[in-house]
């Protein structure tokens, strides 16, 4: 049987779809439990997305990024049984866009770094959550990130040692803070985190820089300013608002 939900426009912000009480109660659908995913049009087999106590599967940052889907539009909701996949129909005649589609090309290939394995953080508690300094960000978006309410899993801190075997040149004052992996391409990503957005080019720059991670998005000067900026202030209230996540 499959199960009709409209997206909302937070949940497209959250990269999200709501689970109508109808799809839970049938199937016996558990929060805080991570579930594979098909999405109908996407070759991606290893997608998977964590139910909220809200009750929205997260996970989709693929899904939107290749489909555009807008407020009000309409998907079909399934569950295979066997392997206990949540199937996910965007019901849209659109082709998936690649996607690395329009997307500018990140440090590691414009400095030709060398591949090699970097084990991502796994996320296991959180305390606080205030931006007082750098650190609160960095806390807020990992949960954000083991949540899958954005296009970026946390990977590791950028050590010095780190960034001499990749063989990145540093073009700023300060060498980055952190190596990011795009959901939506596996790339990974060079990133820094500021609490305002107008610190960054105090001591950064764009040119080895592919985003930025920042509580609130103030610079006035956006050309100093990496493409890809990711305000987190809206985004958590956002969550917090709709349950997506809890603050302890």
């Amino acid at each position: 049987m499959t199960h009709k939900c409209k997206l909302g426009q937070t949940y497209i912000q959250l990269r999200g779809v709501y689970l109508p009480d109808s799809f839970v109660e049938e199937h016996k659908i558990t929060t805080k439990t991570q579930y594979p995913l098909e999405v109908v049009g996407l070759p991606d087999t290893d997608l998977t997305g964590t139910v909220s106590d809200a009750y929205v599967i997260g996970g989709l940052a693929k899904m939107y990024k290749a489909f555009t889907l807008q407020p009000g539009h309409e998907v079909e909701l399934s569950f295979e049984v066997e392997g206990g996949r949540i199937r996910i129909d965007p019901k849209t005649t659109q082709q998936p866009s690649s996607p690395d589609q329009d997307q500018p090309k990140t440090i590691f290939d414009q400095q030709g770094l060398r591949h090699i394995h970097i084990e991502p953080y796994r996320y296991v508690s959180f305390a606080s959550w205030a931006p007082k300094t750098e650190t609160d960000i960095y806390m807020v978006f990992g949960t954000l990130s083991e949540y899958e309410l954005t296009d970026f899993q946390y990977c590791c801190g950028a050590s010095q040692a780190l960034l001499d075997s990749l063989g990145f040149k540093k073009k700023s004052k300060s060498k980055p803070d952190a190596i990011l992996i795009d959901r939506t391409t596996k790339d990974y990503l060079i990133a820094e985190f500021k609490v305002y957005s107008s610190d960054f080019d105090i001591n950064h720059s764009k040119e080895d820089t592919d985003v930025l991670i920042c509580w609130r998005n103030d610079a006035t000067k956006r050309e100093n300013l990496p493409s890809r900026i990711l305000p987190l202030e809206k985004l958590i209230e956002t969550a917090l608002e709709k349950g997506e996540i809890e603050i302890k």
